[in-house]
């Protein structure tokens, strides 16, 4: 009901010309958009914050090109940003992780509108050419029919109970962690695979079928330098997707393996960062600086003006969960102005209501 009533509020306000309004006002601001995965097969229903169907982001597009928003490259962005020269309502386009369905799907798109794009590339599975373990657990206990299944024998269930009734939330989440924190903690890749093979057929999902498919795969080598041929700009997103925010040895580590990687796929520099699962603190941000980092984004919503940080740049997450009219809402800026307004509102409680500020 609460999305129902907000579509219909933000279809008001576009009527009433308040979306061209927000427009002008945000015009000097950067809106970094930020895309994940492209749906094959059945990939949305799964996660739609996480993928876009191809119909989607082919009309996100259009709707950038029909009301002329500039795309300019991320390199291009950030130096007009910080020198006053953005034109106005700049847009930059990003894509995290680096799946697979970039290649088969979003690159194609993007050429044909002759948008540029950077793509955030975390590199550990582009060298094991396997599905991502832990997506993999969670896709098979979504896809499958059944609602028990004996665990008998398997070392990652921790209960002593062996059938798990997995049409129940709480004990369905419990095995499906129990499953990914041993096998990530405990397991090498080969052992990975071997788990989700058991898993697949415990469950009666075809795991061979999502590996072949590559729909929870990422880029291998060879597909990513394809990907740089096509005009896509390449850059860090850690190499096992974690950035630690209190381990300046593991988290510089993690960029220079990242890069190194990223530097068998292009011929220039990688000084641009995306935060994992967007964790972080402004603790790292001297570790980036020292690794010649130039800028950094985060999931945080919002847009950019001169004065935001170079390692704490925020950025709009689309996906398939997104309807267009809150799309639209997020290019015009128009969210972006009930944001300031919200705040400016909570703050003005706080400082005149004593009772609130308790």
């Amino acid at each position: 009901m609460k999305a129902v009533l907000k579509k219909i509020f933000l279809s008001v306000c576009w009527r009433l010309g308040l979306f061209h309004v927000s427009r002008y006002l945000m015009k000097d601001k950067l809106q970094i958009l930020c895309y994940h995965g492209f749906e094959t097969y059945d990939e949305t229903s799964f996660r739609p914050k996480l993928f876009i169907k191809k119909a989607t982001f082919n009309k996100r597009l259009e709707l950038i090109s029909k009301y002329r928003f500039p795309v300019l490259t991320l390199d291009d962005a950030l130096y007009k940003l910080r020198n006053n020269k953005l034109p106005r309502n700049a847009i930059v386009i990003t894509i995290d992780d680096g799946f697979y369905n970039v290649l088969g799907i979003a690159a194609d798109i993007l050429n044909a509108h002759k948008y540029p794009v950077t793509l955030y590339l975390t590199t550990y599975y582009v060298q094991k050419n396997s599905p991502i373990f832990r997506l993999v657990v969670q896709y098979m206990f979504w896809k499958t029919k059944k609602r028990e299944v004996s665990f008998g024998g398997c070392a990652w269930n921790k209960n002593e109970n062996m059938d798990v009734r997995i049409d129940n939330d709480k004990e369905r989440e419990r095995i499906i962690w129990d499953c990914i924190d041993y096998g990530e903690n405990e397991c090498s890749e080969p052992e990975r695979m071997r788990i989700c093979q058991l898993l697949g057929s415990l469950l009666g999902v075809n795991y061979q079928q999502i590996r072949d498919s590559q729909i929870l795969s990422l880029l291998t080598l060879d597909e990513a330098k394809l990907l740089d041929r096509k005009g896509i700009n390449i850059q860090l997103h850690t190499h096992r997707h974690y950035f630690s925010v209190d381990d300046e040895a593991k988290a510089k580590k993690e960029i220079v393996d990242n890069r190194k990687v990223l530097d068998e796929i292009v011929d220039y520099p990688t000084n641009h960062f995306c935060y994992p699962s967007g964790i972080w603190n402004k603790d790292q941000w001297p570790w980036l600086e020292q690794m010649s980092v130039y800028s950094a984004t985060t999931c945080l919503p919002g847009l950019n003006n001169s004065e935001c940080p170079a390692f704490g740049l925020k950025r709009f997450l689309d996906g398939e969960y997104i309807n267009e009219m809150e799309f639209m809402a997020e290019l015009f800026g128009f969210m972006e102005l009930a944001r300031a307004l919200r705040k400016k509102t909570k703050d003005f409680i706080i400082k005149w209501t004593p009772d609130f500020r308790q």
